[in-house]
This record gives C-alpha cells, structure tokens and sequence, in this order.
C-alpha cells in the first residue's frame, strides 16, 4: 500500500473516531457503534501493513488499542459487559501477538501492555465475577509471558 494511502487510512479512522465520540456523547449509540466499528476496521488494516507504518510513524498499536477501548465502553454503555470484556481481552492478546511475532521489541510495548492489562482490570472489577477473572487475567498474562520468554521461572 502507497504512502498516500497509508496516511489517507489514518486521518480516516481519525474522522470516524471523532464522529463516534460525538455520537457517543449524544447518546446516538447506533451511530456510535457503526463508526467505532468501522473505525476499528481501519485500525485492523493499518495493522496488516506494520512495516509501512513504522516507516512512516503511524501509531498503529495506540491505533487498535483505541479502538478496541472505545467499542468496550460502548458495549458497557449499551449493557453488553462481555462483550466489553471481549473487546479488552482482545487487545491484550494482540499486544501478545505482536511479541510473538518479534515485529516489535517488548520494550516498546511494555507500557501499552501494563496500560491494557489495568484497563482489563478496572473494567471487570464492576462485575460480580471481577475477582475470578481477574486472576484468570494475572494467569493467561504469566503464560504469555513465559511462552515468550519474557520471565522466567526459578527452578
């Protein structure tokens, strides 16, 4: 894909995201929803060039992670908690995802990994069932790290 049209997928899911919080804020939630989806569409394609896009420094992780954070507080506005909690899951797998395919360093991802992990957290601890999954979460993240061997474990 072109540079032209790498910076043109950007500035759109840019204007969708905008419009969606517009909608979201006046309580257009269909409106709101059909643009944070396209906009997370948009994410996803930037995220099939990553190459291009650290080339031409476009914030494609913080791209997704937006996205994906923006549809969980739609689907928590709309009453849809899990699928909310499947919008925030989704994002740390995909930073897992990205570590494993050594595209980009843990480093680099560290902080967006601890941001997405606490807003997992902070999102299920309204649930009835918040303590158990969180400490699924503290579980599947260890896993993730050891499978990536980012920790390791005293034998």
């Amino acid at each position: 894909m072109g540079d032209s049209c790498m910076r043109h997928v950007e500035e759109h899911w840019q204007t969708l995201t905008l419009s969606a919080n517009g909608a979201f804020e006046k309580g257009d939630w269909q409106q709101a929803m059909s643009l944070y989806n396209d906009a997370l569409y948009r994410a996803e394609v930037l995220n099939d060039h990553i190459g291009d896009c650290v080339r031409l420094k476009i914030p494609f992780i913080q791209v997704f992670l937006i996205s994906c954070n923006n549809l969980a507080s739609m689907y928590q506005q709309l009453g849809k908690d899990d699928e909310g909690e499947n919008m925030l899951k989704r994002s740390i797998h995909y930073l897992f995802h990205l570590i494993r395919r050594k595209q980009i360093d843990f480093v680099e991802i560290q902080s967006d990994l601890r941001a997405a992990i606490a807003n997992y957290a902070s999102f299920v601890q309204q649930s009835d069932e918040g303590d158990a999954k969180r400490r699924h979460l503290v579980e599947m993240v260890n896993e993730q790290l050891l499978e990536n061997d980012l920790i390791t474990t005293d034998q």
